[in-house]
């Protein structure tokens, strides 16, 4: 791989590097996605119905808050080393048209299972479960 290195050199220079600590500890990515709105696009790979609105927002005081798509919803979240933890949200009670209720309880069922986040090239936040299932978000505006 580099003539006249040893692989351990190498892992080291790596292990050393701003990129590797980032994947590492999540802690820069985790500055990029609090206090941000993000709008949900993607829910676990079937998209969302047309304008519905699904959102985001990750507060500094552990609040997770938003648009389910009929209610508005809240939850705390915690992140350590890397992994997201949120809690089971509580959300206001207005009755909609039944896709969009059964879109709203598929994101919110999703929620509280979510374990991974990354942010992509292109700026979205992508949140997943240990079982594979998905969120992807773009920040509004």
């Amino acid at each position: 791989m580099y003539p006249g290195r040893p692989a351990s050199y190498v892992f080291l220079a790596l292990a050393k590097s701003p990129f590797f600590a980032t994947m590492a500890t999540g802690q820069p990515v985790l500055d990029q996605i609090r206090n941000v709105e993000w709008v949900v696009e993607d829910i676990d790979g079937g998209g969302i119905i047309d304008a519905s609105r699904v959102t985001l927002t990750f507060s500094d005081d552990g609040r997770l808050t938003g648009h389910a798509s009929c209610n508005r919803y809240f939850a705390n979240w915690t992140a350590e080393n890397g992994r997201l933890s949120i809690g089971q949200a509580m959300s206001s009670k207005m009755a909609c048209a039944e896709a969009l209720m059964f879109q709203e309880h598929r994101f919110l069922s999703i929620l509280p299972q979510i374990e991974h986040y990354t942010l992509t090239s292109q700026g979205a936040l992508v949140l997943e479960t240990k079982d594979g299932r998905s969120l992807k978000a773009f920040p509004s505006g």
